[in-house]
């Protein structure tokens, strides 16, 4: 999660001290460099639970605004499940 971008689904490579690369695993999205004062929260991918791997056409610009939609959905849930356990 990024101060300018949001949340983002990237692979992260250090660049230079302060500095990191984030890259796409769809090449329709180029690299960029962004400042690790910019980055707010780093998750880990752990698992897939599909029974195949994305393959490159798979990682259409829809595609990913699903994922990135279910995955708003989930985080929206948690927030709810852990305010009305306070």
């Amino acid at each position: 999660m990024t101060k300018n971008y949001g949340v983002v689904y990237k692979r992260v490579h250090r660049s230079e001290e302060g500095h990191y690369q984030l890259s796409s695993d769809n090449d329709f999205y180029a690299p960029y460099d962004i400042n690790a004062e910019n980055i707010i929260e780093v998750w880990a991918y752990a698992a897939s639970i599909s029974t195949h791997e994305f393959e490159p056409d798979d990682l259409s610009p829809q595609t990913i605004r699903e994922m990135f939609g279910r995955l708003r959905n989930e985080i929206i849930e948690l927030k709810r499940n852990k305010k009305a356990r306070h």
